[in-house]
Order: C-alpha cells, then sequence, then structure tokens
C-alpha cells in the first residue's frame, strides 16, 4: 500500500502524524510525505517528502486574524468569528498548496491520503482520484466540523479540479483520551505517541531526580508577553526543581536564575517529560497530550484562544489545573504538586491512553481497509 500524508506547512500539525507513518512503514507499507516550509521537519525523522509549494510561507497569511480581532492572547474560548477567519485562512491556504499535492500524488499514485485536521486539501485530492482519505487529529480539542469549515472557502479550488465536494462521514482519527474531551470523540480512537524530533541530551536530564522535577514549557504562543517571569519568581520559593524546557526567551533579562531553576532551552517532549514529575505549559496540543499520555499533573496557563478549550478540559478532566496567569504564586505550586487528587486523575488518564489502539494497529486497520475496498468501520 502506498500512503500519502498531507500537512499544513506547520510544525505542530505535522509531527503528530510521524508515529502512524513509522507504523505503516514497519508494516512494509511506502509512505511519502507532500507538504512544504515546516512540514519538511518529517526528513528529521527518517521520512521522505515532496517540496508540494517551494517558498510557500503560512506565516504572513494569519494576519487578517490579528487585524479583525483584538484579546487573542487572552485565557478565553475562540469565538464564532474568529473560528470563521481561521477557517478562512486555512481555505486559502489550502487552495493554493492543492495545484502542488495534486500533482505530487498523480505522479506517486497513492492508495490512501492520510491528513491533518486543517489539511482539508487532502481530503479534496483523495476525492479526485477516487481513493480513501483519513482525517488525523493533531490537537486535544475536537477538530468536528473544521475540514467543512475550511472547505467552504475552497469553492475555487473544488470548481478547479472538478470534485464535487467532501465525502460525506470520513474516517477520522481521534487521539484525545474520551474521559478528556467527552463530547468530542468520533472516528477511529488512537493511542498518542509523542514525537517531537531527536537531540542530544545533557547529562543532568538523564541523572537520578532527588527531589520533584517539573518542565516548564510555553510553545511559541506566548511571546514575550507570557507569564515567564512570575513562574521564575515563584519556582524560587518552592521545594522542586524546575527545568525551563523554552526558546525564544532571552532569559538573561530575568537576572540571575534561582537555585533551583535551570534554563534547559529547547530540548524534544518526548525525553523531557518522562524525566519529569509535574509540567507547567500553555495549553498546546503536543504538551497537553504528553502529559496525559504520561499521566503527569499539570499547570496550564493558557496562551490565548488556541489553547483555552485544551487547558479548560484538562482542568475539568481534574488531571491538572487550569488557572489565570495572574494567580501565579508559591503556594499555588505548593498545593499542586501535593494534590493526590491531581495525581489520581493523572494515573487513569495515563491507563485509558495505554489501552487506546495503537498505531500499529491502527496501520493494520488502514491495510485491511484500502485492501478490502470499504471503509474499514466493522
Amino acid at each position: 500500500m502506498r500512503v500519502l500524508f498531507h500537512t499544513a506547512p506547520i510544525r505542530a500539525h505535522t509531527l503528530p502524524l510521524v508515529p502512524l507513518a513509522w507504523a505503516l512503514r514497519a508494516a512494509g507499507h511506502d509512505v511519502l510525505f507532500a507538504s512544504t516550509g515546516e512540514g519538511t521537519v518529517v526528513t528529521e525523522a527518517g521520512l521522505s517528502m515532496v517540496d508540494i509549494a517551494p517558498g510557500f510561507d503560512i506565516r504572513p497569511m494569519f494576519m487578517p486574524l490579528f487585524q479583525r480581532h483584538q484579546g487573542l492572547y487572552e485565557s478565553r474560548a475562540t469565538s464564532p468569528a474568529e473560528a470563521d477567519t481561521i477557517a478562512e485562512i486555512f481555505g486559502t491556504a489550502n487552495g493554493e498548496l492543492a495545484p502542488g499535492l495534486v500533482e505530487a500524488a498523480r505522479r506517486w499514485r497513492p492508495d490512501l491520503i492520510v491528513h491533518d485536521s486543517s489539511a482539508t486539501a487532502g481530503a479534496m485530492c483523495a476525492a479526485l482520484l477516487g481513493i480513501p482519505a483519513v482525517q488525523h487529529d493533531v490537537y486535544l480539542e475536537s477538530s468536528r466540523g473544521q475540514r467543512e469549515r475550511i472547505a467552504s472557502y475552497m469553492t475555487d479550488t473544488f470548481e478547479r479540479f472538478g470534485v464535487a465536494g467532501l465525502p460525506a462521514d470520513p474516517v477520522a482519527l481521534h487521539i484525545t483520551p474520551p474521559s478528556v474531551e467527552p463530547e468530542g470523540q468520533y472516528g477511529w480512537a488512537m493511542r498518542n505517541l509523542c514525537y517531537s524530533g531527536g537531540a542530544e541530551l545533557p547529562d543532568w536530564l538523564t541523572a537520578p531526580k532527588l527531589r520533584p522535577t517539573v518542565a516548564v514549557t510555553m510553545g511559541l504562543t506566548w511571546g514575550e508577553i507570557g507569564p515567564v517571569e512570575r513562574i521564575i519568581t515563584a519556582a524560587g520559593e518552592v521545594d522542586a526543581d524546575f527545568v525551563l524546557a523554552i526558546s525564544g526567551y532571552d532569559l538573561s533579562k530575568y537576572g540571575t536564575l534561582p537555585s533551583n531553576v535551570r534554563a534547559a532551552g529547547w530540548i524534544p517532549l518526548s525525553d523531557l517529560l518522562p524525566r519529569c514529575t509535574a509540567v507547567i505549559h500553555h495549553g498546546g496540543g503536543g504538551t497537553s497530550l504528553t502529559s496525559l499520555a504520561l499521566g503527569l499533573p499539570q499547570l496550564v496557563f493558557a496562551g490565548g484562544i488556541g489553547h483555552y478549550a485544551a487547558a479548560a478540559a484538562i482542568g475539568r478532566r481534574g488531571a491538572g489545573i487550569f488557572a489565570d496567569a495572574d494567580a501565579i504564586e508559591p503556594e499555588l505550586f505548593r498545593r499542586w504538586l501535593k494534590d493526590d487528587a491531581i495525581r489520581r486523575a493523572a494515573a487513569e488518564v495515563r491507563a485509558e491512553v495505554a489501552a487506546l489502539p495503537s498505531p500499529g494497529e491502527i496501520a493494520a486497520r488502514l491495510g485491511a481497509m484500502v485492501a478490502g475496498g470499504g471503509d474499514g468501520r466493522g
């Protein structure tokens, strides 16, 4: 079986698909990624790709979101108008990527296309070729209805390629534990296996830990407005070690760090988090899902509207605390680290994730689906 993966040219939309691609390769199938920009990161994972739009940069396309809407870094839910603007942005991006994707697919002739939940051009391309398409979610929150919203801004692209519309009931791979997002469940459940790249690990990370170790990561969302300084100040008064796995910050402006706070720079989450006791973060999909899979108590300060839903879901499940940045103080950290109820809930979710079908099992199911000419739902 030949499987073409198509992702939006965004690192956070591409890396979650790597474990399934590996599983398909291990099962003997041919795998090729078709993306551009940050999507080329898959080559670092030993996977081949074709650049379908050399020079394409999706980042400037998000300017309308900031021009039309205010308060995007506030800790609140996304408004319908904001969600519509985001769908418009991805619809435009998909329209520009579609010609290169179609050309690559016609040349490579896949039997199946797997695409991330914002890469609707993958579903359109599969419809054009008359082959199955599988949507792979990349965030904790549900993407139900997202492809339809994006497709509504791709009418010219659909007409250009003579595609009447998307399949009414596509296969979707959902990677969020059911108890965390109970209303978001649909499609095929799959265990999330974290992949965030590789790196040479420092000796201190692999050494035995003498007291609780807390990872601190803020992704790329907060920029210079995040609560890093408050976290550093509060951490200095807590009996635990804190690892600032943060890139893109000039930490020198905060002066000398407390003795229990280490500036580590970027470290792959898949290497850092298994060696930690708990994690403080911004609600990003990779950090949230990896922490749930590992059973780590979480303290989440949502990094804007894009991460509010994940932070709220973690808080509702009891696997962590969803707090406002203004609440950062040593006592909050102490209470969180000693909370037995949070540890129990996190352990329950870890067991739940471990019981979900692995990417290897899903790869086998996809192979059977394509071989049988059905949808694999039985």
